[in-house]
């Protein structure tokens, strides 16, 4: 199926673009997780709720910031969101 002219749904993740659908799978996904597991999850959007997770203390979330290397610039803009207005 192709979603936004991407053949795949990672693929449009990747780019920032997602169904609503997507939203809510992810969200579940997150939800029945460990704080670890949605750390490294491959999924982009998990990855986006851990980042805004009060659970992650200070010294977690600057480790974010090396597993989030060479991510997606949309996520990283996230990051750097929450890490300058903590």
């Amino acid at each position: 199926m192709e979603i936004y002219g991407y053949e795949n749904t990672e693929e449009a993740l990747e780019d920032g673009r997602f169904m609503h659908y997507d939203f809510y799978i992810s969200y579940y996904e997150y939800i029945n997780n460990s704080i670890y597991d949605n750390i490294n999850s491959d999924n982009a959007l998990i990855r986006l709720f851990t980042i805004f997770d009060r659970r992650i203390g200070k010294k977690k979330f600057k480790e974010l910031k090396n597993i989030l290397v060479g991510e997606t610039k949309w996520l990283e803009e996230f990051y750097n969101f929450r890490y300058y207005n903590e």
